[in-house]
């Protein structure tokens, strides 16, 4: 390959994009403040957002990464591993809602099954917000969530 200026230039802008990503990433506060509670951060979680209910509340964080598509056990077992979760269905609308970007558009499991038939479990669509029902077999994605309880 002959090394030509254009050749040189484009170099340039591939590691100028890379530096600033880098940067990017070691700006990411490692923490986030509320009502004077300093919550810590691990490496690449993202803040989602706030969740209050009569009987808890709590902050939603998304754990770096995602799980292959897969069964809803494996992909359950994967999210355990991680360190949390898969989302609830109203975690699920928060993050499609603050956090859409981070998906692919694709259905991911939820960690709820179906009441009264535990073969089906609930989903979140990424594509659009769409909530449903697939057979635990079916191989959907997956991401983990934690939840920093707070009084």
């Amino acid at each position: 390959m002959t090394i030509t200026l254009e050749v040189v230039k484009a170099e340039q802008e591939k590691l100028a994009t890379m530096i600033a990503a880098l940067e990017a990433e070691a700006n990411k506060p490692t923490f986030f403040e509320y009502g004077g509670q300093l919550f810590p951060l691990k490496r690449g979680e993202i803040y989602v957002g706030t969740i209050i209910t009569p009987s808890i509340k709590f902050h939603l964080t998304k754990l770096p990464g995602e799980s292959n598509p897969g069964p809803w056990k494996d992909v359950n077992d994967w999210a355990l591993a991680q360190g949390g979760e898969l989302f609830d269905r109203v975690e699920g609308a928060l993050l499609f809602q603050h956090l859409k970007a981070e998906f692919k558009e694709e259905a991911y499991w939820t960690r709820e099954t179906r009441k009264n038939d535990t073969a089906y479990a609930w989903y979140q669509y990424f594509g659009n917000g769409y909530q449903n029902l697939s057979l635990k077999g079916s191989k959907l994605r997956g991401v983990a969530v934690r939840r920093l309880v707070f009084q």
